[in-house]
């Protein structure tokens, strides 16, 4: 019931009732008023020309009896006589005098001089009406305006009722069909009757074309939801691996920066190494430079030895006094031979340490060292022959032929044993430059394997800010599948 007298059949009933009551009313009160104010002037017309006829008749009764107004019977008879049957029964007619200034209780009143002259000029005639008999024509009247105005309400309230319903009959057909389509099932699939061309037909129509844009609205979104559910689905799956892989990384990363690390241990290491080798090259130049002395000592008492055996040839004797001279020069040659094998065995360890680099190095050192030993031989040799000599003078003279050719031998020797150490010498001066260019480059390297640990720390917390990014595109791109799925499950309630 509420509903009614806030829906827009009531306000529309209220409309036309008012425009048809409010002219009508209008209309009635002024055709009552206009009849009122007709009845009232014809009824003082009425009781004016009852005055005028009772006065008249006064004039006729006073000429005929002229003592008629002498006493108060006899104007009492006289008024009697001038009653009109036109009054009714409860209008009627006195006779007062002129001077008399009472009010008479009546609603309508009309006076009418009996004369001018003596006696009638002292006395007037009043027609009286009271106000029953004057307004119970118009109580009639205003009960029939009000039983029409009654009618006329009740049927404008009825034609109104009945054109609101038609006139309203679409808009409850559209609201019963917004009504299904907002409760429910959501039936986007529903359609108005367009008949006619009127508004309201006008208004199906456009609520058709909005109904079929609607549903293309909600097809193009569910296809859209589904699209997105799926992207948001493959964004979470995606950003979990990229978690994944960055958490791999990141860990990687930590295994390089450690290694960088160690890397800059050991460039550390070698470059403190190299400047050891260094100082061990130089020291083995040094060596080489006393062996090379050494070698040239050699080779100038061996030429002097081959001088003292062609002169031992000749003079066995002198040979047999030099020869313990002799002996001790072979000791002095024992002795070099060794050191000279000493210092190849430490230039093959030196080379040994230096790596691939003193590979050659170690080689020569090696061949240094079996002339050393050659040498040695030599001497011992050498001294056999002379403990010979000594005791076998007579074969003096072949072992001084073979001392000749030994010591031509030994010459020849020595002299490539200076060769060698010559060359050992050249390589220990490119394994000191070598030496200069890895610490340069170990220097170099090792700064740079500095800044290389930099930046991988620096790429190690870029990977954990990435990874931590990862971590929440995956959250956002879990939220955006609850929000794809939500929007779903919002479009399902639509039947499109």
């Amino acid at each position: 019931m509420g509903k009614f007298f806030h829906g827009l059949t009531f306000k529309l009933l209220v409309l036309v009732v008012i425009v048809g009551s409010v002219p009508l009313s209008i209309l009635g009160g002024f055709t009552f008023f206009m009849t009122k104010a007709n009845m009232e002037q014809s009824l003082e017309q009425q009781l004016m020309f009852a005055a005028e006829d009772a006065a008249t008749r006064a004039r006729q009764l006073v000429q005929v009896s002229p003592d008629a107004l002498a006493t108060a019977d006899s104007r009492a008879r006289l008024t009697e006589q001038m009653q009109l049957a036109s009054l009714g029964q409860q209008g009627r007619i006195r006779l007062i005098e002129t001077s008399n200034a009472e009010v008479p209780n009546y609603h309508a009143v009309a006076s009418v001089n009996l004369g001018s002259s003596a006696p009638l000029s002292q006395w007037r005639v009043q027609a009286l009406l009271p106000e029953d008999a004057l307004y119970a024509p118009v109580r009639q009247l205003n009960l029939v305006m009000w039983t029409l105005w009654v009618i006329a309400f009740i049927t404008a309230l009825s034609i109104g009722y009945a054109f609101a319903r038609r006139l309203l009959r679409p808009l409850h057909a559209l609201l019963e069909r917004l009504t299904n389509i907002a409760s429910g099932d959501a039936d986007l699939t529903q359609q108005l009757d367009v008949s006619g061309e009127d508004e309201f037909a006008q208004v199906a129509a456009a609520f058709n074309r909005f109904i079929a844009n609607l549903r293309s609205v909600v097809g193009e979104l569910a296809s859209t939801s589904q699209t997105l559910a799926s992207q948001a689905q493959q964004s979470m799956h995606n950003a979990e691996q990229s978690q994944q892989a960055l958490t791999r990384q990141h860990n990687q990363v930590d295994m390089v920066a450690t290694a960088m690390n160690e890397m800059t241990t050991t460039v550390h290491e070698v470059a403190q190494n190299t400047q050891e080798a260094s100082h061990s090259a130089n020291a083995a130049i040094s060596a080489t430079d006393e062996g090379h002395d050494v070698v040239d000592a050699t080779i100038r008492s061996i030429g002097n030895l081959a001088n003292e055996v062609e002169q031992a040839a000749k003079v066995i004797t002198a040979l047999k006094e030099e020869s313990v001279s002799i002996s001790g020069i072979l000791d002095a040659i024992r002795s070099i031979a060794d050191q000279t094998n000493l210092l190849a065995l430490n230039a093959a360890i030196e080379a040994a340490r230096a790596g691939e680099a003193g590979r050659g190095f170690a080689v020569v050192a090696d061949e240094v060292r079996t002339l050393a030993i050659r040498v040695s031989e030599a001497t011992d040799e050498i001294h056999s022959m002379i403990t010979k000599l000594q005791k076998s003078s007579d074969d003096a003279v072949a072992v001084m032929d073979r001392g000749q050719e030994q010591a031509a031998q030994s010459v020849s020797d020595a002299e490539q044993t200076g060769l060698a150490l010559q060359r050992i010498r050249e390589a220990i001066y490119q394994i000191n430059d070598m030496n200069a260019q890895v610490a340069a480059a170990s220097e170099e390297q090792s700064t740079v394997a500095e800044d290389i640990n930099r930046n991988v720390v620096t790429i190690s917390e870029l990977a954990y800010e990435t990874a931590t990014q990862s971590n929440e595109v995956a959250t956002a791109s879990e939220q955006l599948n609850q929000l794809a799925e939500t929007l779903q499950a919002i479009v399902r309630r639509f039947k499109y």
